[in-house]
């Protein structure tokens, strides 16, 4: 094979190469398209959050304030696991 021959192989693999890139993007940017669409009115007809909308899904307003504080069961420290009790 001369280096004719050897150029014009390289050059036809190059744009080859580059014309599948150029479709991979587009086909990717169609299917992102297509995504972006479909999640949107699925997240509209669930109640989820939207851009410039605000729903609630009960219909009440959230009023309740916090009465109590989280107290825990067990004060010190923990008893040990039996395994390591019966090894003392």
């Amino acid at each position: 094979m001369n280096s004719q021959n050897r150029h014009t192989a390289k050059l036809a693999a190059a744009l080859i190469g580059g014309s599948a890139m150029v479709t991979m993007g587009a086909l990717a940017m169609a299917v992102n398209q297509q995504a972006v669409h479909t999640d949107q009115t699925e997240l509209a007809s669930v109640g989820k959050m939207t851009i410039a909308a605000t729903t609630t899904a009960s219909g009440k307003a959230d009023t309740v304030e916090a009465t109590s504080f989280a107290v825990p069961a067990i004060k010190g420290p923990a008893p040990l696991p039996t395994e390591e009790a019966a090894a003392e």
